[in-house]
Parts: structure tokens; C-alpha cells; sequence
């Protein structure tokens, strides 16, 4: 579906504030800005529990 392609962090708090996900589409990558929660860990891997609609419903972040 995507990958992690940077993080928003508070720098005063030291903690992450937002996961840049780049979002695969049929003609380019998107990046949407998910809300930082603990990621998920499974045997194929580390993910972030959300669906696609979700992230299809996001607006594009701009850096």
C-alpha cells in the first residue's frame, strides 16, 4: 500500500507527530500525513493499522 517516507517530530517535546506515508497510485506517489500512534508489528513485518479508503480520503500533505 505504501511506505514510511518521514516523520513530523516536536523537537521541543521530542516526540513524533505525524508518519509521511509515500501511497502508491496508478500514475505517480502521494504523500498523506497519518496522526502518530505506536506502530503494529506482525510476522510478515511492521505496518500501520489503517485501510486504503481511509487513506484514499486523506488530502495530499505538501512539505
Amino acid at each position: 500500500m505504501g511506505k514510511v517516507s518521514d516523520f513530523i517530530v516536536h523537537l521541543e517535546e521530542g516526540k513524533i507527530e505525524k508518519i509521511i506515508l509515500s501511497v502508491n497510485e496508478i500514475i505517480k506517489e502521494r504523500l498523506v500525513a497519518l496522526p502518530f500512534k505506536p506502530l503494529e508489528l506482525s510476522t510478515w513485518g511492521i505496518y500501520y493499522s489503517i485501510t486504503r479508503e481511509q487513506i484514499d480520503l486523506m488530502p495530499e500533505f505538501k512539505d
